[in-house]
């Protein structure tokens, strides 16, 4: 009977000791995010700090500086805020700076807050991800420039300048984006790099909720009173299965729920009570096609040429304007 049970006890080590040696050797599924719990890689406990060697970096408490906050000069370098804050005093310093050549950067999880700019760029930086962090009460929330960019599943809010500034093939994803002084966010600096916002909540920001360049996806994001237009594309965008809901209070007759120039297609989405105008098209060869309109004093109003509506639904004041050098595909109803 001993025996019996200690060959089973034996068995349930040797099980556990593979699941384990599973695990740290296949690393998590995709998708899963592995909090620091082991207080991994270099602590970090005071401000200001320059980081010179790739690695994992972890923050130790809540941080204040009057000057600058961490400065990033080498590629592969990861930040965890491990859930603290970093504060600054709202002056000419940075909050978080990949500084030239510190390539393919990530930091995640915490809060920055009272800087100039929470998390800046140099030119021409590469690849950096933000992920789950908080950025409020700075002049301006993030500005990164260069190309590959990914900011996921952060609350960018109460920042003085413009929540986002983004400039080359890169993505904002899942993140909310809330009453920043001035647009929310800015994606249009260099043409032709084309960026993904998909899933966002953009509300109360006071200038235009989104605004990109061109070759762009903006899709399934909400979209909600901004004081300008709630989303404004260049060309060669296509903007689908967005929410836009009170923007334009401003009531300016050239701004809308959706400013589109050329080349775009504009599906699937819900207008709302956007002042003014719903969608409005200055440009030419732009696709609108089923999407709903209501509460505006114009659904649809062209100013271009050449442009494409099919199977719209609206219901405004006046629903289809200034449709003439446009083509009507059918299946537009007022009602």
């Amino acid at each position: 009977m001993y025996r019996f049970n200690q060959n089973r006890i034996c068995t349930a080590i040797l099980w556990g000791l593979l699941i384990f040696v599973c695990l740290f050797e296949t690393g998590p599924a995709e998708g899963v995010y592995m909090v620091n719990t082991g207080r991994l890689g270099t602590p970090i406990s005071n401000l200001p700090c320059t980081l010179t060697q790739p690695g994992l970096y972890y923050v130790t408490s809540n941080l204040e500086t009057t000057g600058s906050g961490i400065s990033v000069q080498s590629p592969g370098v990861v930040i965890d805020l491990m859930g603290f804050t970093l504060t600054g005093s709202q002056e000419y310093e940075h909050g978080i700076v990949f500084e030239t050549g510190a390539h393919r950067g990530e930091v995640r999880n915490g809060r920055i807050c009272r800087f100039r700019k929470g998390v800046i760029s140099s030119p021409n930086i590469n690849g950096i991800r933000l992920f789950n962090l908080q950025i409020s009460d700075n002049l301006i929330g993030i500005d990164l420039t260069g190309t590959g960019h990914v900011i996921e599943q952060c609350t960018i809010m109460d920042n003085t300048g413009p929540g986002i500034f983004v400039s080359g093939a890169s993505s904002i994803i899942e993140c909310v984006i809330i009453n920043n002084v001035d647009m929310g966010v800015i994606a249009d600096i260099s043409p032709g790099q084309g960026y993904t916002i998909q899933g966002n909540i953009v509300s109360g920001n006071q200038g235009r909720g989104v605004h990109v360049y061109e070759n762009s996806m903006i899709q399934g994001n909400v979209v909600q009173w901004s004081d300008e237009s709630g989303i404004v594309a260049s060309e060669y965008c296509k903007i689908t299965g967005n929410i836009l809901f009170r923007n334009n209070q401003d009531v300016a007759p050239d701004q809308a729920g959706i400013l589109v120039y050329d080349h775009s297609l504009i599906n699937q989405n819900c207008l709302h009570w956007n002042l003014y105008n719903s969608i409005l098209a200055p440009g030419t060869y732009s696709v609108l096609e089923s999407n709903m309109l209501t509460g505006s004093l114009v659904g649809i109003v062209f100013s271009g040429s050449h442009n494409f509506y099919k199977n719209n639904r609206a219901s405004n004041f006046a629903n289809y304007s200034n449709t003439g050098d446009d083509t009507d595909g059918g299946g537009n109803i007022g009602y």
